[in-house]
């Protein structure tokens, strides 16, 4: 004689869900981390970025995104007293609209808008010794607008991983030795989700 157990785990592809108009409702959650490749003052530049969004009725997305700069080249144009690097980034908020393409694939198109901010800061070595004030050679704020899609691939239970491509807009920058539309560029990046949506 045996005897056999099975238990089901279901395992919920959302945080919360509702009733209303006798259809339920859900909402997701998703974090994920992102590298994009640019062109700054025409040299390769990276963008590295995080978001933190929902997911309603496993569609309509929206959230908060945020993007650091990396130009990591060491700069001597514009001062005779040291060299300096440029700094800066953006954060703001995005809207989006998830296509499934079946159960492990998903086409996202986003618009995102913020406000960031780019400065050439002189490097340690020089900075020491001067006022906190004056470790800053120029800083410029500024809006911007980013239009964007993704194709993303489900590698595990809650975890994705994914393609991008975008173009950045922004306001005028006056930054000392740049062009006023410097960061306006095509990206194309990866990224890693976890989510449950």
């Amino acid at each position: 004689m045996t005897m056999s157990v099975n238990a089901q785990n279901e395992t919920k592809d959302y945080v919360w869900s509702w009733q209303k108009e006798e259809k339920t409702r859900t909402l997701g959650l998703f974090m994920d981390l992102n590298g994009s490749h640019t062109e700054i003052l025409e040299r390769s530049a990276q963008f590295l970025g995080a978001r933190i969004g929902f997911v309603y009725n496993r569609r309509l997305s929206f959230g908060f995104t945020g993007s650091a700069i990396n130009f990591d080249y060491t700069l001597d144009e514009l001062v005779n007293d040291g060299t300096y690097h440029m700094e800066g980034g953006h954060a703001g908020i995005f809207v989006g609209y998830m296509l499934p393409i079946s159960n492990w694939g998903r086409l996202h198109f986003s618009l995102s808008t913020g406000q960031g901010v780019v400065m050439y800061r002189y490097d340690k070595e020089f900075a020491e010794g001067r006022p906190w004030y004056q470790e800053i050679i120029d800083q410029e704020n500024y809006a911007t607008f980013e239009p964007g899609v993704e194709v993303s691939v489900k590698v595990a239970k809650r975890w994705w991983v994914g393609a991008q491509a975008s173009y950045l807009t922004t306001s005028p920058i006056e930054l000392i030795g740049a062009d006023e539309n410097f960061l306006e560029h095509y990206t194309l990046g990866v990224l890693v989700r976890y989510g449950l949506f």
